[in-house]
This record gives C-alpha cells, sequence and structure tokens, in this order.
C-alpha cells in the first residue's frame, strides 16, 4: 500500500539556472543530480522534487474549467506569508496579490510552474500529531 508521496516531477528549460534558483530562492538542497535531472529538498522530511530538463513547454498548473482559476499543483506550508511575499518580490519572482486575511498566494519559478504559498493549518497540524484526523 501507499505510505507517502516521494517525489513530484518538474519540468524545466535548463537544470543549471533551475537548480541556482530553487536553492537560492526556496532553499532547497541537491540531494543528487545527473546532465540533465536532479531530485532536490527541503531541509527535514517531505517530499523531493525531481527536476527534469526538457524541451517541452507544459508547466504545472491547470485551469478549473468550471471557474476559470488557474490553480496550482504543488503548495509550500509558509509560517509568514507577507514575510514570504514580500521576499518573493524582492528577488523578481512574478507572485499573486497577498490578499487582507490571505490563506495563500501563488508564484511562479523561471520557467513558469506554478506554486502556491500557503497556512494550512490542518496540514501542519497533522504533520505534527498523525493522531489527528484527515477528515474536514
Amino acid at each position: 500500500m501507499i505510505t507517502f508521496i516521494t517525489s513530484v516531477e518538474v519540468p524545466v528549460s535548463n537544470l543549471d539556472k533551475a537548480l541556482s534558483w530553487y536553492t537560492k530562492i526556496l532553499q532547497f538542497q541537491v540531494m543528487w543530480r545527473d546532465e540533465q535531472s536532479a531530485f532536490i529538498a527541503l531541509a527535514g522530511e517531505g517530499t523531493r522534487l525531481f527536476l527534469v530538463q526538457t524541451n517541452d513547454e507544459k508547466r504545472l498548473e491547470f485551469t478549473n474549467t468550471n471557474t476559470g482559476v488557474v490553480h496550482n499543483v504543488i503548495d509550500f506550508y509558509v509560517e509568514n506569508l507577507p514575510a514570504f511575499h514580500a521576499f518573493l518580490k524582492q528577488h523578481g519572482v512574478e507572485v499573486t496579490d497577498l490578499q487582507p486575511k490571505a490563506m495563500g498566494f501563488g508564484f511562479r519559478d523561471p520557467d513558469g510552474n506554478f506554486y502556491g504559498a500557503h497556512i494550512d493549518q490542518l496540514s501542519y497540524q497533522y504533520k505534527k500529531n498523525p493522531t489527528i484526523s484527515s477528515k474536514v
């Protein structure tokens, strides 16, 4: 049976540039790499990203055809949304607006992959105490 997600594969156009961005901006660490791909991870436990250099122009996002909202595929837990939002903007990262009382915002890597930064208390609490019910 499946017990956890080990990695999420992310398309990038230039592996060296992507590694520089993910390590500098998002503080990922390179776990392994070859000429066209690399495993990166945040400090501690968790799902790794597998960056794959490709000429395919499809990126991580989708549009909800019911609402027209563009959704990201991966959400990162962030304790201080305003500070992280400001940090990304200062480093020239494309970000969506941070609204008052917002639970999150979106941002893109240099290749256009769309991510979310969220304060998701249920996920955070569940990680700290797996006995908490995941049912909402």
